[in-house]
């Protein structure tokens, strides 16, 4: 559940996140390491159409994390 968290908010369809935690002595995970491997990050790579479907997915998954 706890990485979860933090890969549910990211609306892009294929990805993939590591989520690194430390457990407190109370038990609690805290946060220590977010990585988020894309396989589009070589936006030059793609089409034009890819390209602008991803930067408007990005784009969109990013105001979902604001809210």
């Amino acid at each position: 559940m706890f990485a979860q968290e933090f890969v549910g908010w990211n609306a892009i369809e294929r990805d993939i996140q590591r989520v690194d935690a430390c457990c407190t002595r109370g038990g609690t995970l805290l946060l220590i390491e977010l990585e988020d491997l894309n396989p589009y990050l070589s936006i030059d790579r793609l089409d034009e159409s890819a390209s602008n479907r991803f930067l408007l997915l990005f784009s969109d998954a990013l105001d979902e994390a604001a809210i």
